[in-house]
């Protein structure tokens, strides 16, 4: 019975082909190559996004289901924490407000907005087009401010 080249063990202690090991390097480093790729948009991504969004601003209306004032906590090595009010919505999902937000005005923010107003939000171009998908992964889109449509 005869073996083609390919097929030939290659001496490795796994007892795997050139043609097996070749494939496998190529798979584990294709990996790792996607996941920096990954890394990278997510580091990068949101400054780039930040920095479009300060310059683009566009203006969506929503329905209000409930709002909430509160603490939130940036995680990673350097954790630090901010306070921001909560806009749930029924036909444009969670949004956070946090520009101007402190502890002395959350609630009374929150409370200007009641279940069924109706608001104009300004928000960033870039962030109103990935919202969609943000509210999909869980991340509340930021917004920079609102008013009530009366």
């Amino acid at each position: 019975m005869s073996t083609s080249p390919s097929e030939e063990p290659s001496g490795h202690p796994s007892g795997k082909s050139r043609r097996q090991l070749c494939k496998q390097r190529w798979i584990f480093f294709g990996g790792m190559s996607f996941v920096l790729l990954g890394l990278l948009v997510m580091i990068f991504g949101a400054s780039v996004l930040s920095s479009y969004d300060a310059r683009h601003r566009t203006t969506i209306e929503c329905t209000v289901t409930d709002a909430d004032g509160g603490r939130a906590t940036a995680g990673g090595r350097a954790a630090s924490s901010f306070y921001q009010v909560l806009i749930s919505t029924s036909d444009c999902g969670t949004l956070t407000l946090i520009e101007g937000i402190n502890p002395s005005n959350r609630e009374s923010v929150a409370a200007e907005l009641s279940s069924g107003d109706r608001v104009s939000i300004v928000i960033g171009e870039g962030t109103e087009s990935l919202r969609k998908t943000f509210n999909t992964l869980g991340i509340t889109p930021e917004i920079q401010s609102f008013e009530k449509i009366d």
